[in-house]
């Protein structure tokens, strides 16, 4: 019913549907009694639309041109079908798959743990919904999800012309190119692993071809061309080399060549290019827009939250388009590059949208009720001076909005010239990367716990069990760091308001004494620091049932089978030290209100719960052996070296006690009698 509703207030030509489509043309709609029957059975493309929906009237020629091209070029190769919802007729089923705004495509494959059911992949991209990306993009489905063996590459070999063109930034799309140390001939000897790198970017260019252009050069036909884009060791034929990668920018962009770094494997190749080239476009978003790319919340209600996505966190560079000059949007390329190399499924925006300030301010009065979920405990209420003091700020800025959190952290600027200190921004950036809360993977494990960065945190990781409905464990961790977030700021605020009483006091003190008014200013240019960002905690899980790759890594300490589902645990940033039971000394829950005193000891400094080695192999009443047991061997060789000597000295003191008391035998001396015959 909503979802009629919306779609009839959104038609600018209520009594316009789109017309019927011709049966023999396209397939029959999908209903709510056939949908699941026929998505399970192979990949499906699905359109949603609305038949009052002026976009999906404008869309339907090119679905409909799409469809009959696809099936009369590529339905014999290519296993993937094509089908619509009409959601005013299927509202029960559009309501279903969450469908919010149309026309909405998405791509469905058959679930490998519920037969007969589909399982949702992903929405189409961000790109232009026309028939040669919807080709694109079906080939690309299956190449990922499907029979890749039928997926022609589609990587072009390029010419030089073509390559300065990219060099020059000219191209008004992003392009990734592979470069071979290779003749348009073939592979020579020295070009290390070649064979194996041409299988996978022919795979990689067909999976990313709805979104990214790709291409390979020989460097070994042009030497000058490689050479000047830092590649000399891939023009010396008697030089073994391998491939390398780089992804080519629009001059808007503001930097054009980056180079790919990290490993040559097809799903981070992927990730890292699609992200590069969605994020160099500085998409500019208003709140409708930005909620239809993530799960952004107006409230958050316990039960009824689905955690069934990527964990998507927004970064939007908020300006006033009245003020902001060029000098303030260099900040963008930064961004860019900083965000690469986040592991997260991170995305970056403009936005010059007032209705951002306007949900900031809805997101943070609804965070009050969210919390009040605990009846027994004097409730929170809404504190307009916290919330002025903690999102105060002058713009340009940037706002970081995440999946299912009513939590916004913003860059507090007081020039628009903060924006442009780099480092501070690689330093917030740095904070905020991180979702309200995360799968912890082996591959999250260096990012979490690190003994490199400069700032201190800790890290909460619940116990979960996902063959099983995780969805109340994962309310309880969302709930605990909602709460932590805004107890740590209400701490915080406290503190800056009582320093900032005393140093009133302060003041005051002096003008009554008539001290001298150097030392008055200096009191007054004392600066009461602002902390919100102390003291972060981050929230993690561990899926019970995909632990067995934990135990192959071994600077990873914390026994996992120690714990059951619905414990948890936090650990030091370095994961040297551990807490593992509540302010009871009770084993510690994913349960926020157990949770709560234990974060909330951090703060306070009062250490509630008992801090513990991680890994130790002592129980509690053997814990003073944890200091020893730190420093692995080195520790037990000097425990041992000490006990050592204190068992010389001890004998050394014994020898000479015994020589003492052989050489007096009486109270007044030896008495030197001779012997009776």
């Amino acid at each position: 019913m909503l979802l009629l509703v919306l779609s009839l207030l959104s038609s600018p030509a209520m009594g316009n549907p789109v017309p019927q489509e011709d049966p023999s043309s396209l397939p029959p709609l999908l209903t709510l009694d056939t949908f699941d029957k026929t998505t399970s059975k192979q990949l499906s493309l699905v359109e949603f639309f609305s038949p009052y929906c002026s976009h999906c009237k404008t869309f339907a020629p090119t679905w409909e041109a799409t469809y009959n091209k696809f099936h009369q070029d590529y339905s014999d190769s290519l296993k993937i079908d094509m089908y619509q919802v009409n959601c005013v007729e299927s509202g029960d089923l559009c309501d279903r798959e969450q469908i919010m705004a149309y026309p909405n495509i998405r791509l469905y494959a058959p679930s490998a743990e519920q037969k007969g059911k589909p399982k949702y992949i992903g929405p189409f991209p961000r790109i232009e919904r026309s028939e040669e990306n919807l080709i694109k993009f079906l080939k690309e489905a299956v190449s990922e999800y499907g029979d890749a063996s039928s997926v022609p590459s589609s990587s072009k070999l390029l010419d030089t012309d073509t390559i300065l063109n990219l060099v020059a930034g000219a191209k008004e799309s992003a392009q990734f190119v592979a470069f071979y140390p290779a003749t348009d001939k073939g592979f020579g000897s020295n070009c290390v692993g070649c064979v194996d790198s041409a299988s996978l970017w022919d795979r990689l260019s067909t999976r990313i071809a709805s979104t990214i252009d790709t291409g390979h050069f020989n460097c070994l036909d042009n030497p000058k061309v490689c050479s000047s884009l830092g590649l000399e060791d891939l023009t010396n034929p008697k030089k073994k080399a391998t491939a390398k990668y780089i992804m080519f920018l629009p001059k808007s962009a503001g930097i054009i060549q980056v180079n790919y770094d990290g490993e040559i494997d097809i799903n981070d190749m992927k990730r890292w290019a699609v992200k590069l080239s969605e994020n160099s476009k500085y998409e500019p978003v208003s709140m409708r827009v930005l909620g239809s790319y993530m799960k952004l919340p107006q409230k958050l209600q316990p039960g009824k939250i689905d955690y069934n996505n990527d964990n998507a966190v927004s970064v939007v560079f908020y300006y006033d388009e009245s003020t902001v000059v060029p000098e303030d949007k260099s900040v963008l390329t930064h961004l860019l590059l900083s965000l690469q190399k986040s592991p997260f499924n991170i995305h970056l925006y403009i936005s010059k949208h007032k209705q951002l300030e306007e949900r900031v301010k809805d997101m943070n009065q609804a965070l009050i009720k969210y919390l009040n979920y605990d009846n027994k405990a004097q409730p929170y209420k809404f504190n307009k001076a916290l919330e002025i003091a903690t999102t105060l700020t002058a713009k340009p800025t940037i706002l970081v909005f995440k999946d299912n959190s009513l939590l916004v952290d913003i860059y507090q600027t007081y020039a628009p010239e903060d924006t442009r200190i780099f480092e501070r921004v690689d330093e917030f950036i740095q904070k905020v990367q991180f979702p309200t809360f995360e799968e912890l993977t082996i591959d999250l494990l260096s990012t979490y716990f690190t003994r490199r960065s400069k700032q201190d945190y800790k890290v909460v990781i619940a116990f979960v069990d996902s063959t099983t409905d995780i969805t109340p464990q994962l309310d309880n961790l969302n709930l605990a760091a909602h709460e932590y977030q805004y107890l740590k700021k209400e701490y915080y605020f406290n503190k800056l308001e009582s320093d900032r009483q005393r140093k009133q006091e302060w003041i005051d003190k002096l003008k009554s004494q008539n001290m001298d008014s150097m030392k008055i200013i200096q009191a007054m240019r004392q600066e009461i620091p602002h902390l919100w960002n102390n003291d972060d905690i981050l929230f993690t899980y561990i899926d019970k049932s995909k632990t067995d790759d934990f135990k192959y890594i071994s600077e990873w300490k914390l026994d996992i089978n120690k714990y059951e589902v619905g414990d948890a645990v936090v650990l030091s940033k370095d994961s040297r030290y551990c807490w593992d039971h509540d302010v009871k000394g009770n084993k510690l829950k994913n349960d926020p209100k157990a949770m709560k005193h234990v974060l909330l000891s951090f703060l306070e400094n009062s250490n509630a719960g008992s801090k513990r080695l991680t890994g130790s192999p002592y129980i509690q009443q053997l814990q003073f052996m944890d200091n020893i047991h730190d420093y692995g061997i080195f520790g037990y060789i000097a425990l041992f070296a000490l006990l050592y000597l204190l068992v010389w000295i001890m004998r050394g003191l014994k020898k000479r006690r015994r020589a003492r008391s052989s050489g007096n035998n009486g109270l007044l001396g030896t008495a030197d009698v001779p012997k009776k015959d």
